[in-house]
Formats: C-alpha cells, structure tokens, sequence
C-alpha cells in the first residue's frame, strides 16, 4: 500500500516518531531572542518532519499558533517552512527588532521609539537549509490601539493599522 499523501510505501514500514516536548528553550539563529516556555508536539513520519508549537514566548509576544515543516528530510534540498502568529504588547514588538539583526534595518528608528498598543504578526517563513541566504518571508503586523513617540518623530496616538512585509527571492 501506498501513501501518496505522505509519499510513504507502507508495505516497507513505517518510521514515526512522535514527542511532546513542554517548558523549553531554543536558539534559532546566532543574533536572535531566544524563544522561551516553548512547548512543542514534534512528528516525524516517514520522510517528513513537522512540529507545532503549543506555547512560548519572546519577551512578553505570545505564540499563538506555529507550525515548522520539511516535508522530504531527504532531499536534495530540503526546505524547512515556518507558518506563525504571535501577539503581545507593541513595545515587546520593538524590542525583538532592537535585539535582533532587523535592528540593523531601521538604522536607528526604533532605538529610542517609544510605544504602546497591542501586536499581532502573522508570519511565514521559506527556508532552503543548503542555502538560508536564499530564504523568504512574508508577513503582517496588526496594531491596535497604538501609541508611537520619539524624538524624531511627533507623537502618535489611536494607530490601528496593518504593516505588511516580503522578501521573496527570484529564481535566475
């Protein structure tokens, strides 16, 4: 029997693993906040891998939902794909990017931005692990009942609002 679902040929056997893993930490990349109380169902069958989280925070942003697969560990060029939502304080929003390489991006903007409101970021990510420089993202950040100051900028107050974002790499 055959799976094509799974690309699994059953009459072989099957490899499944499953684990639930609770109050965890990881690293995901060198210069990145780490994810902490990360609690995570992993599954690998067949070929395939596929984790979902169950909990976790950076700083004070929730994980809502988040869902990591490869689904051919074996290939050639395998591709890890991340689809997430956090949410928590917008000011907790900043301080992952301040603590973070996109700090580098704002060139400053956000060192001393001060704010407050609620976030939500919707988030996927599309990673080929023989080649991270080639990976793409794409997401939106929802504000609600925000407030924004600083020095560079007037104060803001009552934003709600989407900021959307993508880095999608073309194919040459």
């Amino acid at each position: 029997f055959v799976d094509n679902k799974n690309n699994i040929d059953t009459k072989l056997g099957l490899f499944k693993v499953t684990a639930k893993v609770s109050d965890s930490v990881i690293e995901y990349g060198t210069g990145w906040p780490l994810v902490e109380g990360l609690g995570i169902n992993l599954l690998f069958e067949g070929k395939r891998m596929e984790l979902n989280a169950t909990s976790g925070h950076v700083f004070d942003n929730q994980i809502v939902s988040s869902k990591s697969t490869i689904a051919q560990l074996d290939a050639d060029d395998p591709i890890l794909n991340i689809v997430s939502e956090i949410k928590g304080p917008v000011i907790d929003g900043i301080k992952f990017v301040n603590k973070s390489p996109v700090a580098e991006l704002t060139q400053g903007f956000t060192d001393n931005l001060k704010t407050s409101g609620q976030g939500k970021l919707n988030l996927s990510l599309k990673i080929p692990l023989n080649d991270i420089e080639r990976a793409e993202y794409k997401g939106a950040y929802l504000i609600s009942n925000g407030t924004m100051e600083s020095m560079d900028v007037p104060a803001l107050s009552h934003i709600n609002g989407l900021i959307e974002f993508t880095e999608i790499k073309s194919s040459m």
